[in-house]
């Protein structure tokens, strides 16, 4: 259901430039076929919320990715005017709806509260709790500290998307999945699902970047060689990221579940959680016992 769709009126969508309106219901999309829906195969926890999710390019646009491999979609060339849209949603009413934005080369952040059947943009200079829920709508440091350390666009990406070719006319090139488990196709079904959790919640900073924000690499492909009774770095307390069979001394376990009173230890993900993922938590205790 395309919510931002509802109250539309009959012009031929954003173009390069055009600012974003106060008002959700105000986006210039003519028809549903103005967007594009999609679902990450792993998405990002986000306090239980149901997420919808769309990416729109201007007329006669496209992503290039000429001579880029699958790994270096973070240098995919975004054309200015195109818009990413996520709405969230609790017990089937929308509550907030995000937006990336390509203006001028960069991308800018947007952030539409709903109330009464449509939503009003926010200024993103703080924080807004949402009422009679566990989540908070985010400011745009918070937005920017995910979005730029994990290099932009999260989602939509070739880890993420089974299948491109449902997506042909936002290419010049139409890019090649990268399945989650190409390095290792013997993983087993208890491995995909944790490094899956990974992928969606942790891969966008622990990427092996340079930086502070990335510390180490959890990528599908070096995420045991980088975790596997290796110690922890200064960004949390000292020890072992994973013992196997221990899921009580693993730093990384402790960082993700809650379950330890050192303050050193810093929660992970570090930002957009406020109920944390109870399911994800056993997958990675019974992934952890069984090494």
């Amino acid at each position: 259901m395309l919510l931002f769709i509802a109250a539309c009126g009959p012009t031929l969508g954003l173009r390069p430039g055009d600012a974003l309106p106060d008002r959700l219901s105000d986006l210039p999309f003519q028809t549903a076929t103005d967007v594009f829906p999609y679902t990450p195969e792993w998405p990002l926890w986000s306090d239980g919320l149901d997420k919808e999710r769309f990416v729109y390019l201007p007329p006669g646009t496209h992503i290039k990715t000429a001579g880029l491999s699958t790994f270096q979609w973070r240098q995919w060339q975004w054309p200015d005017g195109a818009l990413l849209l996520k709405t969230f949603s609790l017990d089937g009413e929308p509550v907030e709806t995000r937006g990336l934005y390509r203006v001028d080369g960069e991308w800018e952040y947007a952030v539409w509260q709903w109330a009464d059947g449509d939503a009003t943009r926010l200024s993103l200079l703080e924080t807004v709790p949402v009422e009679g829920a566990a989540h908070t709508i985010p400011d745009r440091l918070a937005c920017r500290l995910c979005h730029e350390v994990g290099g932009g666009v999260l989602g939509f990406q070739p880890i993420q998307i089974a299948d491109f070719s449902d997506y042909r006319s936002l290419f010049g090139e139409l890019p090649r999945n990268q399945p989650l488990d190409a390095a290792d196709p013997g993983m087993d079904a208890a491995t995909r699902e944790v490094f899956g959790g990974f992928v969606g919640n942790c891969v966008h900073c622990h990427n092996g970047l340079d930086g502070d924000g990335h510390s180490f690499d959890l990528s599908p492909p070096v995420a045991l060689e980088n975790t596997l009774n290796v110690s922890t770095s200064s960004a949390t307390a000292a020890g072992i990221r994973i013992v196997p069979g221990s899921p009580e001394q693993s730093v990384l376990f402790l960082a993700v579940s809650g379950e330890h009173d050192d303050p050193e230890i810093r929660s992970m993900p570090p930002l957009g959680v406020d109920v944390r993922d109870a399911a994800q938590i056993e997958r990675l205790r019974a992934w952890i016992n069984d090494l």
